[in-house]
């Protein structure tokens, strides 16, 4: 016979993404112990680090992802979660980190030449700094000198590179290449 206990959290994942002045997208994984019975809710919780009381956001949220509305634009904030199974709410997860309310992006101004061409587009791309590889940071095409950026991971520094489209050269990297971007770090 198996007892039903409380769902408990070793280590958890959490994701930001759709960073505004007021809200924040936030996603994660479930808890590595449901406690014998299936997780039916999440509760969702956040703090100003400015202080120390844990408020409750939403309850009966049922998807592992939620976006928190109503924030204060340039407050810094922190989120944790909590399980609930049949035997009830378990203890939350430990803190997301902090993240503040305000749009991350990239701005930059134009190479001194287009080298004839007029700049169509500019492709920004991303790398975290514990990889390797680049990648595209959106696949729509970006005709401004500033970007909103998405889906950066709680914790984890980036670099950003910046180069051009033009209607001669579909891709320009090696010689429009903007001077690369300072290294965003998403404090944890």
């Amino acid at each position: 016979m198996s007892w039903l206990h409380l769902c408990t959290w070793t280590t958890w994942y959490s994701r930001f993404s759709d960073i505004t002045e007021s809200s924040i997208h936030l996603t994660w994984t479930p808890p590595e112990d449901d406690g014998g019975a299936e997780v039916t809710e999440y509760m969702v919780e956040f703090n100003e680090t400015s202080s120390k009381k844990w408020k409750v956001v939403a309850e009966g949220v049922t998807d592992l992802t939620y976006t928190v509305k109503k924030l204060v634009a340039g407050s810094t904030y922190q989120f944790r979660v909590t399980a609930k199974n049949k035997a009830g709410y378990g203890a939350p997860s430990e803190s997301s980190g902090s993240i503040v309310a305000k749009p991350q992006y990239a701005k930059w101004t134009p190479p001194a030449s287009d080298g004839g061409s007029p700049i169509t587009n500019y492709v920004i791309e991303k790398r975290d700094t514990a990889r390797d590889r680049w990648s595209k940071a959106t696949k729509e095409p970006v005709s401004e000198t500033t970007f909103t950026i998405t889906d950066l991971i709680e914790g984890n520094e980036y670099e950003f590179r910046i180069s051009t489209e033009t209607r001669l050269v579909s891709v320009h990297l090696a010689s429009h290449l903007i001077e690369p971007l300072p290294s965003y770090h998403l404090a944890s």
